[in-house]
Protein backbone atom coordinates (compact mmCIF):
# COMPACT_ATOMS: atom_id res chain seq x y z
CA UNK A 1 0.00 0.00 0.00
CA UNK A 2 1.28 3.45 -0.92
CA UNK A 3 0.26 6.62 0.93
CA UNK A 4 0.94 9.96 -0.73
CA UNK A 5 2.10 12.75 1.58
CA UNK A 6 3.46 16.23 1.00
CA UNK A 7 3.41 19.86 1.98
CA UNK A 8 -0.41 19.86 2.05
CA UNK A 9 -0.48 17.02 4.59
CA UNK A 10 -1.06 18.22 8.15
CA UNK A 11 -3.13 17.66 11.28
CA UNK A 12 -5.42 14.60 11.06
CA UNK A 13 -3.93 13.57 7.70
CA UNK A 14 -0.54 13.11 9.41
CA UNK A 15 -2.18 10.96 12.10
CA UNK A 16 -3.84 8.88 9.35
CA UNK A 17 -0.53 8.42 7.51
CA UNK A 18 1.21 7.33 10.74
CA UNK A 19 -1.60 4.86 11.44
CA UNK A 20 -1.46 3.38 7.93
CA UNK A 21 2.33 3.03 8.12
CA UNK A 22 2.19 1.44 11.57
CA UNK A 23 -0.77 -0.91 11.14
CA UNK A 24 -0.56 -1.80 7.45
CA UNK A 25 3.16 -1.28 6.77
CA UNK A 26 2.25 1.32 4.13
CA UNK A 27 5.02 3.01 2.14
CA UNK A 28 4.92 6.81 2.38
CA UNK A 29 5.60 8.52 -0.96
CA UNK A 30 6.12 12.18 -1.80
CA UNK A 31 7.59 15.03 0.19
CA UNK A 32 7.83 15.95 3.90
CA UNK A 33 4.51 16.92 5.45
CA UNK A 34 3.51 20.53 5.96
CA UNK A 35 2.71 19.96 9.62
CA UNK A 36 4.57 18.46 12.53
CA UNK A 37 4.18 14.81 13.57
CA UNK A 38 3.43 15.96 17.13
CA UNK A 39 0.88 18.77 17.18
CA UNK A 40 -2.18 20.30 18.78
CA UNK A 41 -5.60 19.34 17.45
CA UNK A 42 -9.04 18.14 18.57
CA UNK A 43 -10.85 21.42 17.97
CA UNK A 44 -13.49 22.76 20.32
CA UNK A 45 -15.55 25.87 19.79
CA UNK A 46 -17.37 28.53 21.72
CA UNK A 47 -19.11 31.89 21.39
CA UNK A 48 -18.03 35.13 23.03
CA UNK A 49 -20.92 36.29 25.21
CA UNK A 50 -20.85 40.03 24.47
CA UNK A 51 -20.12 40.02 20.75
CA UNK A 52 -21.58 36.67 19.74
CA UNK A 53 -18.43 35.95 17.72
CA UNK A 54 -17.44 32.32 17.41
CA UNK A 55 -13.98 30.96 18.15
CA UNK A 56 -12.16 27.64 18.15
CA UNK A 57 -9.16 26.25 20.02
CA UNK A 58 -7.09 23.10 20.03
CA UNK A 59 -7.79 21.10 23.17
CA UNK A 60 -5.43 18.13 22.82
CA UNK A 61 -1.74 17.61 22.12
CA UNK A 62 -0.89 14.59 19.97
CA UNK A 63 2.60 13.48 21.03
CA UNK A 64 3.93 11.11 18.38
CA UNK A 65 7.48 10.95 19.65
CA UNK A 66 9.13 13.90 17.93
CA UNK A 67 8.59 17.33 16.42
CA UNK A 68 8.99 18.06 12.75
CA UNK A 69 7.52 16.78 9.51
CA UNK A 70 6.66 13.18 8.69
CA UNK A 71 9.19 12.08 6.09
CA UNK A 72 8.38 9.87 3.12
CA UNK A 73 9.98 6.47 2.57
CA UNK A 74 10.25 7.33 -1.14
CA UNK A 75 11.03 11.00 -1.76
CA UNK A 76 9.67 12.43 -5.01
CA UNK A 77 10.85 15.85 -6.16
CA UNK A 78 8.34 18.27 -7.62
CA UNK A 79 9.74 20.71 -10.17
CA UNK A 80 8.08 23.95 -11.20
CA UNK A 81 7.84 22.69 -14.79
CA UNK A 82 6.03 19.51 -13.68
CA UNK A 83 3.65 21.59 -11.57
CA UNK A 84 2.89 24.01 -14.40
CA UNK A 85 2.31 21.13 -16.84
CA UNK A 86 0.03 19.34 -14.37
CA UNK A 87 2.28 16.28 -14.11
CA UNK A 88 1.61 14.19 -11.00
CA UNK A 89 5.19 13.26 -10.13
CA UNK A 90 4.11 11.03 -7.23
CA UNK A 91 1.99 8.76 -9.43
CA UNK A 92 4.64 8.93 -12.16
CA UNK A 93 7.32 7.75 -9.69
CA UNK A 94 5.12 4.77 -8.74
CA UNK A 95 4.60 3.87 -12.39
CA UNK A 96 0.86 4.48 -12.17
CA UNK A 97 0.79 6.97 -15.06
Amino acid sequence: MYVLIGEGTFSSAILNAIELKTRLDATLVGRPTGGSVSHYGELESGTLPSSGLGYTWSSKYFDNGFEGPLLPDITVALSLDDYIQGIDTDLLALGLI
